[in-house]
């Protein structure tokens, strides 16, 4: 029989898998685009059908709804793993097909590509408009939207697809950084820093960097940020697929009889170092039963970290490193 897993490394299997799917649709949908129609698009100033144009629709997101189901099911499984065999009950195993379960993986999906596509929808207009405003050559907005060939890969890169629109005006600033010879330019962090002796040698000569290297460095720093967002993504995802199906897990037990609700609690465990948000980290150790919220400070409800379902905010789950422990006193005393 294998070893089970630490948690530790299920997460990190989880969390490769959902980078690697997220980066897959992305690349997936620029690779795809017919990059005219998208000019066209633009020199009409029309943001909704450069944004149709991209084809960015669940179909195309697909690789990333079916990461999501694969890392609750493995997650489920995962628990099941841990659970004793109890004389009197069936081997248990985790039931991914189980309509409580079928809902939370459908509700997941859903809330997550509504928010991927939505950020795309605003990098595609912001993008546009961006571009009308300095007066930039349509093709290259179009480009700025959906990235531009490598060369060496084949494959578009360092386009707004897939970023946040936050991460979209980093972008611009870093532009201006480089366009400006200014030395802002280095406390970027999602710089390629293989070019700064580069930069420093414009800004000590201040010979403004040509247009072909501003673009490239730009292209360099959009597809940094794409991967962080990746990254982003599927360390939020794992934990929350990850809490979710080890609650259901539990829910799944407790139906077949083999324990009582009053002997289950879960317990709240904060990563316990200082990116900890505080408030986390107050929570550290908290403990509820099954069904029981756990609470922040300020009074936010989670059901497991991760999750949005009783309101909790991005603030309060992005990039989130807790995970709930599940205890089950199976002697029932």
């Amino acid at each position: 029989m294998a070893r089970r897993p630490t948690l530790e490394a299920l997460l990190k299997f989880l969390t490769a898998d959902m980078q690697s799917a997220f980066l897959a649709a992305i690349q997936g949908v620029v690779d795809q685009v017919i990059l005219n129609e998208v000019v066209e698009a633009v020199i009409a100033g029309d943001a909704d059908r450069a944004f149709e144009l991209l084809g960015f629709n669940p179909g195309a997101l697909r690789p990333i709804t079916a990461a999501i189901e694969r890392m609750y099911e493995r997650a489920g499984e995962w628990a099941t793993e841990g659970y004793p065999r109890l004389p009197g009950y069936p081997f248990f195993r985790f039931n991914v097909r189980d309509p409580r379960a079928e809902n939370w993986m459908r509700d997941k999906s859903s809330e997550l590509i509504s928010r991927i596509t939505e950020d795309v929808r605003t990098n595609v207009r912001n993008t546009l408009t961006d571009g009308i405003t300095r007066g930039v050559n349509p093709r290259n907005t179009a480009l700025n939207i959906v990235g531009r060939v490598d060369r060496t890969t084949g494959a578009r890169v360092g386009g707004a697809i897939g970023l946040t629109p936050h991460q979209e005006n980093w972008t611009r600033s870093f532009r201006m950084a480089l366009e400006g010879n200014s030395p802002s330019y280095f406390d970027r962090a999602l710089r390629d820093k293989r070019f700064d002796g580069i930069v420093q040698r414009a800004i000590d000569s201040g010979k403004p960097l040509d247009a072909a290297t501003i673009e490239k460095l730009v292209v360099r720093y959009r597809s940094n940020a794409l991967r962080l967002r990746g990254e982003t993504i599927a360390r939020t995802e794992s934990i929350a697929s990850q809490a979710a199906a080890e609650l259901e897990s539990a829910r799944q037990v407790l139906a077949t009889g083999a324990v009582q609700q009053k002997d289950i609690e879960r317990v709240w465990d904060s990563a316990g170092d200082r990116r900890v948000r505080p408030e986390h980290r107050a929570m550290d150790g908290q403990t509820v039963g099954l069904d029981e919220p756990f609470k922040t400070p300020d009074g936010t409800l989670l059901m497991h970290p991760g999750d949005t379902s009783l309101g909790a905010t991005a603030a309060d789950v992005v990039a989130c490193r807790c995970v709930a422990r599940t205890k089950i006193n199976w002697l029932g005393v």
